[in-house]
């Protein structure tokens, strides 16, 4: 699975979600403590707890047949989750995470990445065996139930801009071992059908992203050392704050406004916010802005492609007039980032 290795390699939460989804499923015959371990892999990924909740009660039911046993389940299954609303709720004022303002759910944009990435993953071509699913052990259903209860939540929470479906690699023990099950009471010449669909799937992935998957970091490492000669103890204003502040900026100030409230309760997605160009960058330095057709050639930056609306909307406004372009750092081809100096920063 070209996911389970990039993610598993990225530095990220994502492996520690999906241990906790492996042991959940390990510990199936320890209810509670089943049921808390998947919990606790909510806290990590929030888009986990639909998944969590579905396979707690669906395997508790199966194993116990007690409405008041399902109950406890779903009680602890939801309890770390619920503990850290709470602790959100009073260090910082809100239940919710401020990406959750500052990046709004698009259901269209949300299910077009479920469904796409669960077809990345293979998922449908493992688990399409509507005979074998009856005929398998009720765990086998359990999985498959608690799998798509995942997808949809996947759809509502808006999807994930990163690459290679981050949002799906926790779930893919899950399907894996599903298919498993499946494949001990399907017909073989079936379950060898299914496997090498799903296995072609993942190759046409890895052919096509893992070259430049892999490069992500080295490209950003680059982009880094390059970009600090510029960004270094200054106010930086851009969309992309993670590397930005890598850098060893003094001050950024996040135009998609994951770390910055005042941007994140303003109208408009995560690289559309509406903001005020002039008041977000009156004191700023420099100005980073992501484009995918730049060159050496920085006078004709006014003339390069913009993807996102948010740097469409500095390079359109009267306030960029003070600025002047200061340096482009590449990233990979065309793209990369053009540097804007305020005419009076040092």
């Amino acid at each position: 699975s070209p996911v389970m290795a990039a993610y598993a390699a990225s530095g990220m939460e994502t492996p520690l979600a999906t241990l906790l989804v492996v042991l959940a499923l390990r510990m199936h015959d320890r209810t509670l403590v089943s049921a808390l371990v998947a919990g606790l892999a909510a806290t990590v990924r929030p888009e986990l707890l639909p998944w969590a909740v579905v396979y707690t009660g669906l395997s508790t039911w199966a194993r116990e047949r007690s409405p008041w046993g399902v109950v406890q389940g779903l009680l602890v299954a939801a309890a770390p989750f619920t503990m850290c609303a709470f602790i959100r709720l009073i260090v910082w004022g809100s239940f919710v995470p401020l990406s959750v303002v500052a990046k709004p759910a698009d259901l269209e944009l949300g299910f077009r990445y479920a469904i796409v990435n669960a077809l990345v993953l293979g998922v449908p071509f493992a688990l399409l065996a509507p005979f074998a699913f009856w005929r398998a052990e009720r765990d086998a259903r359990v999985l498959g139930m608690s799998t798509v209860a995942h997808v949809f939540a996947v759809g509502i929470a808006g999807g994930d801009w990163m690459p290679l479906s981050r949002l799906f690699a926790p779930v893919v023990p899950v399907v894996v071992l599903c298919a498993g099950m499946l494949a001990d009471v399907a017909r073989v010449w079936a379950s060898v059908l299914r496997g090498i669909l799903a296995l072609c799937v993942e190759l046409v992935v890895a052919w096509t992203s893992m070259d430049e998957s892999r490069r992500v970091m080295r490209d950003r490492g680059a982009l880094v050392q390059h970009a600090r000669p510029w960004l270094e103890g200054k106010r930086v204003v851009t969309v992309d704050a993670g590397w930005a502040s890598a850098v060893g900026a003094k001050y950024v100030v996040d135009l998609a406004g994951v770390t910055n409230p005042e941007i994140a309760y303003l109208r408009g997605s995560h690289t559309s916010k509406r903001f005020d160009v002039e008041l977000v960058s009156h004191d700023a330095d420099v100005v980073l802005l992501y484009t995918t057709s730049g060159s050496p050639d920085l006078l004709r930056f006014r003339e390069w492609t913009y993807p996102r609306i948010a740097e469409k909307r500095i390079v359109g406004s009267d306030a960029s007039a003070k600025w002047c372009p200061s340096a482009w750092l590449p990233l990979r081809g065309s793209s990369g980032y053009v540097v804007l100096r305020c005419a009076c920063a040092p």
